[in-house]
C-alpha cells in the first residue's frame, strides 16, 4: 500500500520544491526502511531543498500536521525537522485538499473522522 503522494510545488510554492502528502494512517516517516523508499522516490524526481510533508492522514489536524525536512538530492537531514503552520486559506492546504479529494473512499483508511472526510470530499480544506 502506498503511504504518500508526491506533489511537485516548485512553480506554486517557491520555497518548497515538493510536498509529500500522507495518504493512509501509516506514517511515511515511520521507520528507516520507509524513509529510504521515500528518499529514492524524491531523488528520482530530481528534488533538492526543503521538502514539505502533510501528515494529516496519519496524525490528524493538529500542530504536527505539517513539517519540513532538508533533502540534499540523496538523503534527508533528519536533524532539520521543523513543524510549520499554514492558514486555512493557504495554497498549501488547497493543494493537500485536492490530493485528499482524489483519494475518495481511501480516505477511510486514515485517522480522520467521518466529518473531516466529508469536508475534504466536498472540497473544503481543513
Amino acid at each position: 500500500m502506498t503511504r504518500y503522494t508526491l506533489v511537485k510545488l516548485d512553480k506554486v510554492i517557491s520555497h518548497y520544491p515538493c510536498m509529500v502528502v500522507a495518504t493512509s494512517y501509516l506514517d511515511p516517516l515511520e521507520n528507516m526502511e520507509q524513509i529510504t523508499l521515500l528518499e529514492f522516490d524524491i531523488k528520482n524526481n530530481l528534488v533538492t531543498g526543503k521538502v514539505l510533508f502533510d501528515l494529516l492522514a496519519c496524525v490528524g489536524d493538529n500542530s504536527e500536521r505539517y513539517l519540513t525536512l532538508e533533502f540534499d538530492g540523496t538523503n534527508f537531514d533528519l536533524n532539520s525537522c521543523q513543524f510549520v503552520q499554514f492558514s486555512k486559506e493557504s495554497d498549501v492546504r488547497q493543494i493537500s485538499m485536492n490530493v485528499y479529494q482524489q483519494l475518495n473512499e481511501e480516505l477511510y483508511n486514515t485517522v480522520l473522522n467521518s466529518k473531516q472526510i466529508d469536508l475534504l470530499l466536498h472540497g473544503i480544506a481543513i
